[in-house]
C-alpha cells in the first residue's frame, strides 16, 4: 500500500490524498460563480412606490406609468432591488 498523505506546503499539516473516484459529488466545490440574472418586475404586483429606485446603486430603475422599469443595459445584477420591494414585485 502506498503512502496516502502529504504535507501542506504552507503549514506542514498532514493532508490526505484521495483518488477522484473516492471523492463524493457533494464534496466537490465549484470554482464557478453562480450566474446572476437581471431582476424582473412583475407589473401586476408593482405599486410604483420607488423603493427599488432608491435601492439601486447603479440608477438602473425608473418609475414609468406608476410602475418600475429596469434598464438592462445599466443593471449590474446586484439584485439589491429585490429585498427593497415591499410588494415582492421584483424577482
Amino acid at each position: 500500500m502506498s503512502c496516502r498523505s502529504i504535507l501542506c506546503p504552507s503549514c506542514n499539516a498532514q493532508l490526505e490524498r484521495r483518488r477522484k473516484d473516492e471523492i463524493k459529488d457533494n464534496e466537490i466545490k465549484s470554482d464557478k460563480k453562480p450566474i446572476r440574472k437581471i431582476p424582473v418586475v412583475n407589473i401586476a404586483l408593482c405599486s410604483g412606490c420607488g423603493n427599488c429606485v432608491d435601492a439601486c446603486p447603479f440608477h438602473a430603475i425608473v418609475i414609468e406609468n406608476s410602475k418600475a422599469v429596469i434598464d438592462e443595459s445599466i443593471c449590474k445584477k446586484c439584485r439589491k432591488c429585490i429585498p427593497a420591494c415591499p410588494s415582492d414585485a421584483i424577482s
